[in-house]
């Protein structure tokens, strides 16, 4: 799912029943430095250790989709010609396959195109293309509005000051989670639910 390129948290590797160990096991590796410079040093030790897992864990997911419907086909083809229980259940266990790879596909499409209404069960992957392309082209903030719709002015240095203190460690876990966990992922490439989840 994450190729060459910059790194883009995956979503769906919080689903993974190995994603927290793999985190700490990066995480306690030590580094240089302390505070936000360690911080951001296992960030990017992270992401080089997620990258290579993801390929281990997931693998190339459209390959891996054709691959398990191929399958379901043949033993499908199979039931069908001679039927019995040992093939009704290679069946089953085929479909079920089919089906985690597909909502791991759809997840992965859903947070690519930064969709937060999709409701379970919804596909349309080219929709999804289509709609990532545009937001790229969106993505760019030139001015800030304030909550009544007007433009903010610049600073006072009451604004200024409050905005140069330090956040309390209370105020920053409250900033984190109420930040909707399929928003964009920041430049470090960590989406909110890494950091809700984590």
């Amino acid at each position: 799912m994450v190729g060459h390129g910059s790194f883009r948290f995956q979503n769906v590797w919080i689903s993974h029943r190995k994603f927290l160990s793999v985190v700490r096991e990066s995480w306690d590796q030590p580094v240089r430095g302390r505070g936000m410079e360690a911080f951001c040093q296992k960030l990017v030790a992270l992401s080089r250790k997620l990258r290579s897992w993801n390929l281990q864990a997931f693998g190339n997911i459209q390959r891996n989709i054709q691959e398990a419907q191929d399958e379901m086909q043949w033993i499908q083809t199979i039931y069908d010609q001679q039927g019995g229980d040992v093939y009704r259940s290679q069946l089953s266990e085929a479909r079920a396959r089919h089906a985690r790879l597909l909502a791991i596909e759809n997840d992965f499409w859903r947070q690519k195109a930064a969709i937060k209404w999709l409701k379970q069960g919804e596909a349309n992957t080219a929709y999804f293309h289509v709609l990532v392309l545009e937001r790229r082209n969106r993505n760019y903030i030139a001015r800030i509005k304030d909550d009544n719709d007007g433009w903010l002015p610049k600073l006072s240095q009451d604004d200024v000051e409050m905005l140069d203190g330090m956040p309390t460690e209370a105020e920053v876990r409250q900033a984190v989670f109420r930040i909707h966990k399929e928003s964009a992922a920041g430049p470090d490439g960590y989406s909110t639910v890494f950091f809700q989840h984590c």
